[in-house]
């Protein structure tokens, strides 16, 4: 049913909006959507919800919960051939493994969504990618690399008059 479908994704655009003053209020917003989408065998929407939750999660610093949700998440958008759910679900769960200090982790995980980032020229996920891979290398104190990185994403976002994603890669560059 379309109005469940679209039900599922107001409920985790609610989460979202609630997720940084009000961590609860949030959580219960994803958990009708995942109990919603369950219902109606919506499974993009349970990914969905599985990536909020991890979302929310990561936010509260829970981040071996989050680990395990956005796993979840990857799965099932695997599963329905969701490459863009696929790719966002891989650099998040990169970021976790960052936030851990497990930085190859990080990296496989950064690397194998840019490259399907790349595959389906999903340009906003491609930037976020390479500016955390070289976040990575700079936290490894490994700067050639981390410029290297830094000034390819330059050019993606030059080409793409991304003036906002500019700025935060300058700022990474300095």
């Amino acid at each position: 049913n379309l109005n469940d479908t679209a039900e599922t994704l107001i409920l985790v655009k609610l989460a979202q909006a609630y997720d940084g003053n009000d961590p609860d209020l949030a959580m219960d917003y994803v958990q009708q959507s995942l109990s919603l989408s369950e219902q109606i065998g919506y499974k993009k929407g349970i990914g969905n919800a599985y990536n909020m939750m991890a979302i929310i999660n990561a936010t509260q610093g829970d981040y071996i919960t989050s680990l395990n949700l956005y796993n979840k998440a990857l799965l099932i958008r695997k599963e329905i051939g969701d490459k863009r759910g696929t790719a966002g679900s891989l650099i998040n769960i990169g970021s976790i493994y960052s936030n851990l200090g497990n930085y190859p982790e990080a990296l496989k995980n950064y690397f194998t969504g840019l490259k399907i980032t790349e595959q389906i020229g999903e340009q906003q996920f491609m930037e976020n990618a390479l500016n955390n891979i070289g976040f990575v290398y700079m936290k490894q104190e490994n700067y050639p690399e981390a410029l290297k990185i830094f000034f390819a994403n330059k050019k993606i976002q030059e080409k793409k008059g991304d003036k906002y994603g500019l700025g935060y890669t300058y700022r990474n560059i300095s």
